[in-house]
């Protein structure tokens, strides 16, 4: 079987049913509602949680990308204008600090939604973000293979 049938196949086993019920009206408000809570089986309840939790999320990664965006371009800038040992060393230590910030504010996120998701509801949310992280790989031109036609069990092979 093909990696890409393996992983459609885990998906689909992963993932709730597409025929789901009706979208509310409250869901449609909010944009990725009906996805979400179709994907990961959540309760009105939960789905409103989720949304909320991701949306702050989403603000506050923004800004801490943006902000690590700007520090790395400063530490190209010092490379490039041939800027004393000091300065980079002092320009990697802002890149690293945006980057736990970054790691850190993600982690926040995962240990709040941990409150009120089930184990299967945060496992479907892990494999979504895996699968989702492989394919920005490959559209960012990295050799990833289709992980799709992967095997149970088998490896990727290197090329």
């Amino acid at each position: 079987m093909s990696i890409s049938r393996t992983l459609t196949v885990a998906a689909a086993l992963a993932l709730p049913s597409s025929a789901a019920a009706p979208v509310e009206e409250s869901e449609r408000e909010a944009p990725g509602g009906a996805q979400w809570k179709e994907k990961l089986g959540l309760s009105a309840e939960q789905a409103r949680k989720f949304l909320a939790a991701e949306e702050a999320r989403e603000t506050d990664v923004k800004t801490l990308r943006d902000g690590l965006s700007a520090a790395i371009v400063k530490l190209h800038s010092l490379l490039t204008d041939g800027a004393p040992e000091k300065d980079v060393q002092e320009a990697l230590a802002a890149v690293a600090k945006r980057r736990k910030a970054l790691a850190d504010r993600n982690d926040q996120f995962d240990a709040a939604i941990s409150s009120y998701l089930t184990a299967s509801q945060r496992a479907k949310l892990l494999v979504w973000r895996s699968l989702l992280a492989a394919q920005v790989r490959t559209w960012k031109g990295g050799e990833t293979g289709d992980l799709r036609d992967l095997e149970p069990g088998e490896e990727l092979e290197p090329d």
